[in-house]
């Protein structure tokens, strides 16, 4: 039997501008599966019964690992690797459903408040102990620990604890009605015999964040800061494979670079930008296969809510009718994307389908902006009080497509009297330094939408509070608050029908469309190289998925 991806994805990249990324995400329906182009290799269940244990993969990655403890690392980079090396209960599989990992089985009480697991019991750390319910129960737990730095807390704000019942039966007792529970659950489970000797507070200066132990396919092998890192086969793995027991993954400057290597071949696995794909294909359809693919990630364009000028919703509203969203998508990525009203792509149950809510309209911009207060100065900048609508949006480099839609947002805003500087940072210092802190006015970043679609991390007011380190407890990084919205979000935690929450998800959509802390510039469309000796590949909305059972020939 085919065992199913955890998490979410095999590695969908930030269109070359970051790490080949995973996403957690998705929805419970079932989106449609992409079929390769060019010569089709074979599928996934056409696959020999029992592969070969042979071959190596190598990847690009723009920048490195910041830190590789699965309920601490929120970079793109580490998420690679966490999700390589570390196990989760549960996982996310090629239909985007929830199915059974590190736990085997669960129920759940009638009131849905307490939740039963039943663990394999043959599962061992890359040390060899074995992983039982204390690890499991030391994980979450940790978690809800006071002393927790980390950005998870939000998805449990409704976990009271974890108890160990027998060493391999765990219950989780939540407070309310939780409906994203079980989608939550696909965190990698810590070995609680390296992390237990020092307090929760403690946790993130622990060596093992750069060592680490996990229960996943593969190890963390040898790791030469600046250049590379290896991953290696864990030869323990509870379940089939891995077949490929070598990856390597090779640290470049910039996206651009990443997608040079792979068409010389220096790389096995890629995505290839939509700008670059006809060219790629024409140079290399007889090395490699295609997978084209349009699924849960997308870019946004977020203001920070805290900054003057960006706290008026109808400085925010005009700049969203001054950005010609469908240019962007028709002249950067050649047409492959899809303009957004909020952060729910149409391969989500509770995406709503309603007209673009902004468009181009420079007149419309200017009124709002006069309208609000806002007089036009002899620079031709908009000021009131004397503020002007001056801002830097602040980006990762490496990534072309992310420059030029930065150059194009900058013209966009000045022909409406909106000043725009452009401030691009190294990727490790943007998304360990930049995004946690809110150290912005406006940013450009990628997102994936999660299994479950509750946004509550991303725009629940609690979720800007910052912790002692001064970084978000959760991803609120516009830092935007709005009661109302606070109480969409609650309820649709605690709503357990799938039409009632998609009815209070469609008004949530309306509320971001409304306020527009983001500005969702599109959904993306991608394809993925993958070299033709490469077989076993299956293809979910979120990219190539289920690494483990692939094989080389």
């Amino acid at each position: 039997m085919r065992k199913p991806t955890r998490t979410a994805t095999w590695l969908a990249m930030l269109l070359a501008s970051a790490m080949l990324l995973t996403a957690c995400g998705g929805s419970n329906k079932p989106a449609p599966t992409a079929e390769p182009t060019g010569t089709t290799p074979p599928a996934a269940q056409d696959a020999p019964k029992t592969p070969k244990i042979q071959g190596r993969l190598t990847w690009s990655a723009v920048g490195e690992p910041v830190n590789l403890n699965p309920i601490l690392q929120s970079d793109t980079n580490s998420t690679f690797v966490v999700q390589r090396v570390f196990s989760g209960l549960v996982m996310i599989n090629e239909k985007l459903e929830v199915a059974p990992d590190l736990a085997k089985s669960w129920t759940k009480s009638d009131d849905g408040l307490q939740w039963t697991f039943k663990l394999r019991d043959n599962v061992k750390f890359h040390d060899g102990k074995p992983m039982t319910g204390e690890d499991v129960a030391f994980t979450y737990n940790a978690i809800k620990d006071k002393g927790y730095t980390g950005p998870r807390s939000g998805d449990f704000a409704a976990l009271e604890k974890v108890e160990v019942v027998d060493p391999y039966t765990v219950k989780f007792i939540l407070k309310e009605p939780f409906a994203p529970f079980l989608a939550n659950l696909t965190y990698g489970i810590l070995p609680k015999h390296i992390y237990s000797a020092k307090p929760v507070a403690e946790m993130k200066d622990n060596p093992a964040n750069r060592k680490p132990v996990g229960t996943g396919p593969w190890k963390l092998g040898e790791w030469v800061p600046g250049q590379y890192l290896t991953l290696i086969r864990h030869d323990d793995f509870y379940a089939n494979g891995p077949y490929i027991p070598e990856m390597i993954v090779k640290f470049v400057q910039d996206g651009n670079v990443g997608v040079a290597k792979l068409e010389a071949g220096e790389f096995d696995i890629g995505a290839v930008p939509s700008s670059a794909i006809k060219r790629f294909k024409e140079k290399t359809s007889d090395v490699f296969n295609f997978y084209p693919y349009q699924g849960l990630g997308f870019e946004y364009l977020a203001f920070n809510t805290s900054k003057p000028g960006l706290n008026d919703k109808a400085v925010r509203q005009a700049i969203a009718h001054a950005i010609d969203r469908q240019k962007v998508v028709n002249d950067i990525l050649e047409g492959e994307g899809t303009v957004l009203n909020a952060p729910v792509p149409p391969a989500s149950w509770a995406y709503s389908e309603k007209p673009i809510r902004y468009s181009l309209d420079t007149a419309k911009a200017v009124k709002l902006l006069e309208g609000a207060g806002y007089t036009k100065g002899a620079d031709g900048i908009y000021a009131k009080n004397g503020q002007r609508l001056a801002f830097t949006i602040t980006t990762n480099t490496g990534s072309s497509v992310r420059e030029s839609e930065c150059l194009f947002i900058q013209k966009a805003l000045k022909d409406i009297g909106i000043d725009i500087q452009i401030n691009l940072v190294e990727l490790a210092t943007f998304q360990g330094k930049v995004l946690p802190t809110g150290n912005f006015d406006m940013t450009l970043n990628r997102a994936n939408l999660n299994v479950d679609p509750d946004p509550y991390t991303y725009f629940h007011s609690s979720q800007a509070q910052k912790n002692a380190k001064g970084t978000f407890v959760g991803f609120n990084i516009a830092q935007y608050s709005n009661p109302a919205l606070d109480k969409l979000l609650e309820d649709g935690r605690r709503e357990n029908d799938q039409a009632k929450r998609k009815a209070i998800y469609g008004q949530y959509q309306d509320v971001i469309a409304e306020d527009v802390p983001w500005l969702v510039m599109f959904n993306y469309k991608s394809t993925y190289a993958i070299k033709k000796n490469v077989k076993g590949v299956v293809m979910s909305p979120t990219g190539p998925t289920q690494g483990w059972l692939w094989y080389t020939e």
